[in-house]
């Protein structure tokens, strides 16, 4: 009997017993095995077969049995090579876009696996950018300026496309909601405005119709802020009011909750429930934590209603935070899912020892089954090269007995081309696909990718998000935008440049003085930048003597 003479069941199982090398190949051998190797009952077995094995799907992705045989195909192939990597201790992933922009980027983040969304600026224009992983970056590629520069943002997949919350920064002070659309007899994509509300910045949340906000009018003051009516809910202040230290500095993380607003602080976790007819959100309860550095919600798509958990950098490590709903009370329970490691000893030269944060800039996959952080460990002023190395691992339940020590995937850049992620690093990361973007303060941007190698297969895994119905939007300006930000006091500068620069209303001479108070600008490496980026904290209401 030949192998064509058999029912297309057992052909399949036989195919199931093939990698994947052997399957394309035996797709060219006759018209016969093509049609059967391009079964879409072949491809979900294989799908089934990896789903098994401990892979997952993006959350974009609703339901696998609706898609076409080209994307299970696709998606069966990245799968396949992502699950041995996921267990190795060390990976280099393929570098799908490597990028030298011209601005410094301050936000980066990954949608449907399709589209990068770049913020970047500098003391003289703000721009926005969108690239189409799809196809060539060169054809791909969608910009729009805005009126300040982005310091803060959010975005979320949802019912009419892609939705992007904007916190801008002092020169404009405002939050601007923006989408994706592609008009109508236009071949290229172009970003529109939602809404705006002026005065408010700094954005920790966009959930749906909701953003969250920590600034308002200048002051530390966290509100939400319905985009799509308009409407600004205020919060009931805590006892003791927002005028503590431990509340002076903007929030880590806002959460909607179901009808109730977790708002994460570096101590305790603030619970208010959202009134509706009132349009506010009245404080219910304060839950104390251990100290939080950075924090990160965890949403896979199989978690109840009634929890919610956050995973948090501690002084302990990298720690779970998992709130449960039970009756009319909230408990809450915390384990450690990685050690804070050893610092170790100063080195043999009499150098100074580490200072610097051993774990930061953690990340959770948009699946909510991975996290990424960057580990500063290994870097030490006694070695001949300052590595710092990004690591991966899955995210553990308290059902599994192996140590995630076991899974931890760690890939080191040290090639020229590279990011430097030591360059303030703006990170995001599509666990389900292992696609990892990194960009910096120098405007080098990558795309890296642990789920393909070349040459690479470019995929929409979704439809088109940037084609909704509906009238198109005002679009933001193509356009640059000047900025009109004062030049900041440097060492070099001249009387005359002093007069002209953000000090222009002290009284000079300045460079006496310069290596005092007026250290605090904001730009790179003076103390206000080094305040924001190195340690993580904005102590904005702090006074002198604090």
């Amino acid at each position: 009997m030949l192998l064509d003479d058999l029912v297309l069941e057992v052909l399949c199982l036989i195919c199931q017993e093939l990698d994947l090398r052997s399957i394309i190949s035996l797709r060219q051998v006759s018209r016969f095995f093509s049609d059967l190797t391009h079964s879409r009952a072949l491809w979900l077995s294989f799908l089934r077969s990896r789903l098994s094995e401990g892979c997952f799907l993006p959350h974009y992705i609703q339901d696998y049995r609706q898609l076409d045989t080209d994307t299970l195909e696709s998606l069966v192939h990245r799968l396949t090579t992502l699950l041995p990597k996921w267990t190795s201790m060390s990976s280099v992933p393929a570098t799908l876009v490597r990028l030298d922009l011209s601005l410094s980027v301050t936000w980066v983040q990954l949608v449907a696996g399709t589209w990068l969304l770049v913020a970047s600026s500098n003391d003289c224009e703000s721009k926005l950018s969108c690239y189409d992983l799809a196809v060539k970056p060169t054809q791909g590629t969608t910009h729009a300026y805005l009126p300040g520069r982005v310091r803060t943002a959010k975005a979320e997949i949802q019912e009419d496309g892609v939705v992007l919350a904007l916190g801008l920064a002092h020169e404009a002070q405002a939050v601007y909601v923006v989408t994706l659309h592609k008009p109508a007899n236009e071949t290229r994509n172009v970003f529109c405005q939602l809404a705006q509300l002026q005065g408010s910045s700094h954005v920790l949340m966009l959930s749906g119709d909701f953003v969250g906000c920590a600034v308002r009018g200048g002051l530390n003051t966290p509100h939400l802020f319905n985009w799509r009516t308009g409407a600004v809910y205020e919060m009931e202040p805590p006892p003791g009011g927002l005028d503590l230290p431990v509340r002076r500095s903007v929030p880590h993380l806002m959460v909607l909750w179901g009808d109730q607003l977790v708002v994460v602080r570096t101590n305790h976790l603030e619970i208010y429930d959202i009134r509706h007819d009132t349009r506010t959100a009245s404080f219910s309860q304060v839950i104390e934590v251990s100290g939080i550095w950075e924090v990160s919600v965890c949403s896979p798509l199989d978690a109840t209603p009634q929890s919610l958990s956050l995973v948090a950098i501690s002084p302990a490590g990298i720690e779970m935070l998992s709130l449960h709903k039970l009756d009319e009370t909230i408990d809450l329970d915390q384990s450690v899912l990685v050690q804070m490691p050893t610092r170790p000893e100063p080195g043999t030269r009499q150098l100074p020892a580490i200072e610097h944060p051993l774990i930061c800039s953690l990340r959770v996959g948009a699946s909510g089954r991975r996290m990424l952080w960057i580990s500063a460990a290994e870097a030490s002023a006694d070695a001949l090269k300052y590595p710092l190395r990004l690591f991966q691992a899955p995210i553990t339940t308290g059902t599994t007995t192996d140590p995630i020590e076991n899974h931890h995937l760690c890939s080191t850049f040290e090639n020229d081309e590279d990011p430097a992620i030591w360059g303030v690093a703006s990170l995001d990361f599509d666990d389900a696909l292992g696609l990892v973007t990194v960009a910096n303060v120098f405007g080098e941007l990558a795309v890296f990718d642990y789920g393909s190698e070349p040459p690479f297969r470019e995929h929409r895994w979704t439809k088109d998000l940037a084609c909704s119905p509906g009238p198109l939007p005002p679009r933001l300006s193509s356009e640059p935008i000047p900025l009109s930000l004062l030049p900041a006091l440097r060492r070099s500068m001249t009387d005359e440049e002093m007069y002209q620069s953000r000090w222009c209303p002290a009284r000079p001479p300045l460079r006496n003085h310069f290596p005092s108070e007026y250290l605090w600008a904001g730009t790179p490496c003076d103390d206000a930048w080094l305040l924001d980026y190195a340690y993580g904290e904005v102590l904005i209401a702090y006074t002198m003597n604090q």
